[in-house]
């Protein structure tokens, strides 16, 4: 299964501005991402490579780490096409400031998790057949 991790600028700044009641819906929407991971819609142009998720007239704009099978939530905003404050565009600027770099580094991080993870998995099954091997009666 699938995880789901918040880029620390969305969940600062996003919620803020969200209802209780939209809130609870966003992240009821958020987490059909770990059960349905290609539930959303592919962006184009300038997101490429990021997907999005509708939720009434907010849009969850995310990107999917494949080493970590992690979806990454970059942001969540009202959808106002042609308004400055429109989440597609306050998105573009984000990213062209590189301020979206935070979520970059996030999912660097997921992937070194879920490296040491495995590691740490592949040696207790090491230890344990060990264990086994050894309390094995000789021939």
């Amino acid at each position: 299964m699938a995880t789901v991790e918040f880029a620390p600028r969305s969940l600062n700044e996003d919620f803020e501005d969200i209802s209780e009641k939209d809130e609870n819906a966003t992240l009821r929407k958020v987490q059909l991402l770990a059960t349905n991971p290609e539930f959303g819609k592919a962006l184009t142009g300038e997101f490429v490579g990021l997907r999005r998720l509708t939720c009434g007239r907010h849009r969850i704009i995310y990107r999917h780490h494949r080493e970590s099978d992690t979806w990454f939530i970059l942001m969540v905003g009202l959808r106002m096409e042609g308004d400055a404050d429109d989440v597609y565009a306050t998105a573009g600027r984000l990213l062209r400031a590189g301020r979206l770099d935070a979520a970059a580094a996030q999912l660097r991080a997921a992937e070194e998790r879920n490296r040491k993870l495995l590691e740490d998995i592949k040696t207790q099954i090491s230890e344990r057949r060990g264990r086994r091997e050894a309390k094995k009666p000789r021939k």
